[in-house]
């Protein structure tokens, strides 16, 4: 694969452009009157792959627009037009590398980009060299930038070395039918909890399949010579009373075979939980195929202490859904942090406080009215039955408490 490219241009009469490499170094600046699109576009995919153009200005040029388009790369621009003496701060190390204004623009519009994903670039770099695959680093980090959201680092990793893998299929088509926003919400909730257990339980359960088998043959074997034996000494049993010899290997084969059948045993017990694991593999895989059609909901116990010791409040985004088994036990503190980033509560019996704060769906009605799937960790609701529920459920009088007290909090920070 060529090189990868963070590229800035400065369009216009006289268009110019810089490219970077993913390191922030300078590998090319140049401006010229004669820079159409088809033309600029030639002479830059002659140098390498555009992962990313970025511009100086808040709304996107379309000619910068159109480059991005055509070449795939992700367009960075900042939230406000870039001020010349902002420009000339962020280009100043390659001042005298720009032969005008121009280029000065393109080489500042190139760092702006990059400074703006030097982070996710330097993530990208150390979870490869972690895992020895920096082999695949122009491949993964493409495949990173290839939606408008950026997919998940070990997602995309995946994606790269197993492409026929009935999970990365679909994933793809997820990509494919522009549903990332819904499906990398689904990946970063589910799929480093279940997936990777369940790669690991296959191959456990081959390497003891493996071993079964071996031990299966040394038994076959065992068997075979017992049987000859007994078949040679049968016939002076009556003669040769108590011979030890023979009690002996009875009674080693006989180990050997209760050995055999607990590892029988033990083996049906490992294939069992793969075949759950498989089936939560493929009711995840059905989940990503549909995701535009699923609500996700959050399961907690309660929000007390081990709400508290487990950390669940940090990795909430906002405008996640609870659903909690205890509602009983709670604390102030983690109420209060929740009301920060949950609007709904599904549980049984809420009590007051969550009453007052938060929108509440009865389990039952929810259980009852709404199509649901569920694994340890979450709930995946039908979106369009939760909807109506969630709608039907809202309390206007504690609605209007909470958002009093919300411009109350406001006025008093």
């Amino acid at each position: 694969m060529k090189e990868l490219l963070i590229v800035g241009i400065d369009p216009g009469t006289t268009t110019a452009y810089a490219l970077l490499d993913l390191n922030g170094n300078l590998l090319d600046v140049n401006s010229s009157k004669n820079y159409d699109l088809g033309t600029l576009i030639k002479v830059i995919a002659e140098k390498g792959l555009p992962l990313i153009v970025g511009c100086d200005k808040k709304n996107v040029p379309w000619f910068v627009q159109d480059f991005a388009t055509k070449t795939g790369a992700k367009v960075i621009s900042p939230e406000e037009d870039l001020k010349v003496a902002e420009k000339k701060d962020i280009a100043r190390l390659f001042k005298e590398k720009a032969a005008n204004t121009h280029e000065d623009d393109a080489i500042a519009s190139a760092l702006f980009a990059f400074r703006r994903k030097r982070a996710l670039l330097e993530k990208i770099y150390n979870t490869l060299k972690r895992e020895n695959k920096l082999e695949k680093i122009k491949e993964v980090t493409r495949t990173v930038f290839s939606t408008e959201e950026g997919l998940p680092i070990r997602l995309a990793l995946d994606i790269v070395e197993k492409p026929d893998d009935e999970y990365v299929k679909a994933v793809k088509k997820a990509i494919e039918e522009e549903m990332p926003k819904e499906f990398i919400k689904l990946y970063e909730k589910l799929y480093e909890s279940l997936y990777p257990k369940m790669r690991q339980l296959e191959v456990d359960n081959q390497h003891f399949k493996e071993y079964n088998k071996t031990l299966k043959e040394k038994n076959d074997g065992l068997s075979r010579d017992f049987q000859q034996m007994l078949g040679k000494i049968s016939k002076r049993v009556s003669a040769i009373k108590g011979d030890k010899a023979l009690s002996a290997l009875k009674d080693k084969l006989d180990k050997k075979h209760i050995e055999i059948q607990d590892l029988k045993l033990h083996l049906a017990e490992k294939e069992s939980v793969i075949e759950e694991s498989t089936a939560k593999i493929s009711a995840l895989n059905e989940i990503i195929r549909n995701a535009q059609k699923y609500v996700i909901l959050i399961k907690v116990k309660n929000f007390g202490e081990e709400f508290s010791r487990a950390r669940i409040y940090e990795k909430l985004n906002a405008g996640d859904i609870i659903f909690v088994e205890d509602a009983s036990i709670y604390s102030e503190q983690n109420i209060n942090n929740l009301k920060r980033k949950v609007e709904i509560i599904v549980c049984d019996k809420p009590n007051k406080i969550l009453k007052e704060n938060f929108i509440i769906i009865e389990k039952n009605k929810l259980f009852e009215n709404v199509a649901h799937k569920e694994t340890d960790e979450f709930l995946f609701v039908e979106k369009e039955g939760f909807n109506k529920l969630a709608e039907a459920s809202i309390d206007k009088s504690v609605l209007l408490h909470k958002i009093l007290n919300e411009y109350k909090e406001e006025r008093e920070n």
